[in-house]
């Protein structure tokens, strides 16, 4: 998909340089543009919201799928290869229980997605930890 077949699906939003714009996020009540576009040379497109929404709740709230975020070109992009399920649950059980560590309030989607991953058999694998102690 094309990053203007993305923009089209935001309210309102505003190029920032070449490649790049910020928009009003449509996950969340947006005030002021939180919500960060990227085009990048390959054609990759990167979304950040700078409010904390996750890139499952920006997506869903386009009516989008993360391989609208790369481009038509039918090319095999070996390097972003799909996460297995059970590996991608494994990880979502893994960030809620570090965020919960660290006192962070999940949305409601996430609570969903943390019961959907359970659901699935997800469990923590020790990675988030690990990566925590490298850097300390």
């Amino acid at each position: 998909m094309s990053v203007n077949k993305i923009l089209e699906r935001l309210e309102t939003h505003r190029k920032t340089s070449a490649n790049q714009w910020v928009a009003v996020c449509p996950s969340h009540d947006d005030r002021s543009p939180s919500l960060h576009i990227k085009e990048k040379e390959d054609g990759r497109i990167l979304i950040h919201c700078k409010a904390g929404c996750g890139a499952n709740e920006i997506l869903d709230a386009m009516g989008l799928r993360y391989g609208d975020l790369f481009p038509d070109t039918g090319e095999n992009h070996r390097g972003f290869q799909r996460i297995r399920r059970e590996v991608l649950d494994d990880y979502v059980v893994e960030i809620w229980n570090a965020d919960r560590k660290l006192g962070r309030t999940p949305s409601r989607d996430e609570k969903e997605r943390y019961r959907q991953a359970l659901m699935n058999g997800g469990q923590p694998n020790g990675y988030i930890d690990e990566l925590l102690e490298q850097t300390k």
